[in-house]
């Protein structure tokens, strides 16, 4: 492992120096405008720093679904989503104001703060030239640069992922290490409030802590504190929900509407949210029962061809990299051919980090990294994936994931260069 350490701490600024000209440079040569669910979260980032309120405004502003995007989807409801990226953006409004540069310049500022997080979290687990070869690839990666200069949670969900991993990774396997784990509860808390998927981390994690530290009290009081301060994040939301709507609602009342359309007949294993008949129901606490009951009854009524959505929910939810590209214009425009190159070199890039990460296998090396720490990543990519079983799958889904994917490509291609080196009989 000695050969791998030699490397400069000025190498890895310029790589983050490198992608901060390459994000830059993205954003100049393809600007867009927030349409379809990035101008839903613009629209109530907005609400909520000018109004105070999460709802939208002006409920007949022209920007907010141009070419007719999602326009089945009703303005009026005051929990639609989760209200994790827009508490974000009222943030960011308040101190720039409402415009459509600063939530890109934050996400720039997120993807390279992410970048920063991998690496330390690299540190910990790989030799540094290892670490590098990872960084890098998160660095100049195609699916990621595109979705900095959308008004998307991508980004967002990211960062927090790599700051809970940190944190877990940084614990004193001797102490519960409780103002820490209050800490990292706030971060699980918050990243669910912006996309429920990450609840998952507490399971996750709680399951590889007891794995690798064999010191079940201390990690059972730890995550104990872990899980009660992110449920009081959570049900801090919910509160207003039974405030406002009320009804218990945990956090948001889109979940039926994803439900019904991922059970139902006709099914295609994504998010086809048009799908549900949102006009027969206008309130949407109803439509949220709805949606549940109606899936329900699609599994218990055929179960067979659910069973049969579950691979089609799999393929969906990883097999394509490239959905940033095509959302970076507005609907109404005409693809330029520059995005069909974009959508080739982001799917390209993507397989080939994947290939990287599978070839990993037939190196001694390697397989001994994945012993030791590929619980960790095995269990939150298994939990994230069985959260989305019950939905459906988009290719966005698994964006934060590809950080955790890069470290492994990361090893594999340092150790696939030096059998090349040794192959021409060189030293690396």
């Amino acid at each position: 492992m000695r050969r791998y350490v030699n490397v400069k701490p000025n190498w890895f600024c310029a790589v983050i120096l490198l992608a901060l000209v390459v994000n830059l440079s993205w954003m100049v040569a393809f600007p867009n405008k927030p349409h379809s669910d990035a101008a839903y979260y613009s629209k109530l980032g907005q609400s909520l720093a000018q109004q105070g309120t999460y709802e939208i405004a002006d409920v007949t502003d022209p920007t907010i679904w141009p070419g007719g995007a999602l326009s089945f989807r009703p303005l009026t409801d005051k929990a639609y989503v989760p209200p994790g990226y827009p508490l974000f953006l009222a943030a960011v409004y308040k101190v720039f104001g409402y415009n459509n540069l600063a939530p890109k310049l934050a996400n720039v500022a997120m993807y390279l703060a992410a970048i920063g997080l991998l690496y330390r979290i690299a540190l910990h687990l790989m030799p540094k030239r290892w670490s590098l070869a990872a960084t890098t690839i998160v660095a100049f990666f195609p699916g990621l640069i595109a979705f900095t200069s959308l008004v998307m949670t991508e980004m967002l969900t990211t960062f927090l992922l790599m700051l809970a991993l940190l944190l877990v990774l940084q614990f004193d396997r001797a102490r519960v290490a409780a103002s820490r784990a209050a800490i990292l509860g706030v971060i699980i808390g918050y990243a669910t409030l912006v996309r429920p998927v990450m609840i998952v981390l507490l399971p996750a994690l709680l399951v590889y802590e007891l794995w690798a530290f064999r010191r079940f009290k201390v990690v059972i009081l730890r995550w104990s504190v872990v899980g009660f301060v992110a449920v009081l994040i959570i049900l801090s939301w919910s509160a207003r929900n039974l405030m406002v709507l009320g009804e218990f609602v945990p956090i948001s009342t889109n979940g039926g509407v994803l439900f019904y359309v991922g059970n139902r007949d006709g099914a295609s294993g994504t998010e086809d949210e048009p799908a549900f008949p949102f006009h027969l129901y206008p309130d949407e606490v109803e439509r949220n029962r709805a949606g549940y009951r109606m899936g329900i009854a699609f599994i218990r009524q055929h179960p067979l061809e659910f069973l049969a959505l579950l691979p089609k929910k799999v393929y969906h939810l990883y097999a394509c990299d490239c959905g940033a590209v095509w959302f970076s214009f507005s609907p109404e425009a005409q693809l330029p051919p520059r995005a069909s190159a974009m959508k080739w070199l982001s799917q390209t890039w993507y397989l080939v980090v994947v290939l990287l990460a599978a070839c990993g296998v037939f190196f001694k090396e390697w397989r001994g990294f994945l012993k030791q720490h590929g619980p960790l990543f095995f269990l939150i990519a298994g939990f994230w994936t069985a959260f989305h079983m019950p939905f459906g799958g988009e290719g966005r889904f698994h964006v934060p994931l590809i950080p955790l994917l890069a470290l492994f490509a990361g090893s594999s291609l340092c150790l696939l260069y030096t059998w090349v080196l040794h192959m021409f009989h060189r030293s690396p």
